[in-house]
């Protein structure tokens, strides 16, 4: 556990600021816990916590990363937002229960942004299990994607310290890592069924290299910086826009950035 211990400590180094930064969240939506985990497919992990107190606990025993949803097996997690809620995975729930009855910490929301090398988890836990409560953090949605991005942006110095103190969960768990089934997190196609009934067209089956050009290309990247960013060709860049633009039924790079845009705002997509 000497892994943990060392990133723990990295990121204990900036806790007071992450304290400030988030103490908004608590004021305004009684938001008493963010956190953001990076696993790569290969195992590298990487967490932030504001709950101190939480995180010891969680990371003092091994076993509670194979049973939280998405840390093992990331190349398996489906990008998304998510309510995090008990069900039929008892481990799970008593953590969840631990969580709610010794530190307060009501777990709610999760944004999960996939990639070709893993997955980045964003999540938010409320001081209370007031349903209201919860149900307002959900309509906030974008304003809490906007924290995200601002915190990521506020704290480089903390993502360059955890960088160098990563933990690779594929050598701390063992096979378990590849081998652990977590519990699934089901979405109901209701939404979709929705947004398509609105006149909203969702794309089918767009890939996780697809996913990353999407990101840079609706930031106005041309396909030049693209290919640096991805280490792979300008025409191979302009091909998934092409196959992109297919997929969204989109005749112009400026259709298709307002049919992005438009799921992006209902939280469709997080970019």
């Amino acid at each position: 556990m000497n892994e943990i211990s060392d990133m723990v400590r990295a990121s204990g180094k900036f806790h007071d600021k992450i304290k400030s930064f988030c103490n908004p969240l608590e004021q305004n939506f009684g938001i008493s816990h963010f956190y953001h985990a990076k696993v790569t497919n290969s195992g590298q992990f990487i967490g932030v916590n504001l709950n101190r107190a939480w995180e010891e606990h969680f990371l003092s025993n091994s076993s509670h990363l194979l049973i939280w949803p998405d840390k093992c097996q990331p190349c398996k997690v489906k990008g998304g937002v998510r309510l995090l809620q008990e069900g039929e995975n008892e481990n799970l729930n008593h953590l969840l229960e631990t969580a709610r009855e010794k530190y307060s910490v009501h777990f709610s929301l999760q944004f999960v942004e996939k990639s070709s090398q893993g997955s980045n988890m964003y999540g938010f836990a409320l001081n209370s299990a007031n349903p209201l409560q919860h149900l307002a953090l959900v309509k906030e949605m974008p304003l809490l994607r906007l924290f995200v991005k601002r915190f990521q942006e506020e704290f480089k110095g903390l993502y360059n310290s955890l960088d160098d103190n990563k933990v690779d969960l594929s050598h701390l768990l063992g096979p378990a890592f590849h081998k652990t089934k977590n519990p699934v997190i089901t979405e109901s196609s209701t939404r979709d069924q929705l947004i398509r009934k609105m006149g909203i067209q969702i794309p089918e089956s767009l890939t996780d290299r697809e996913l990353e050009i999407m990101k840079y290309f609706i930031q106005g990247c041309p396909a030049s910086q693209i290919a640096l960013e991805l280490f792979i060709s300008k025409r191979t860049v302009e091909h998934h826009i092409e196959r992109i633009k297919d997929k969204f039924y989109a005749s112009s790079k400026s259709e298709l950035i307002g049919k992005i845009r438009e799921l992006e705002s209902i939280g469709y997509f997080m970019f």
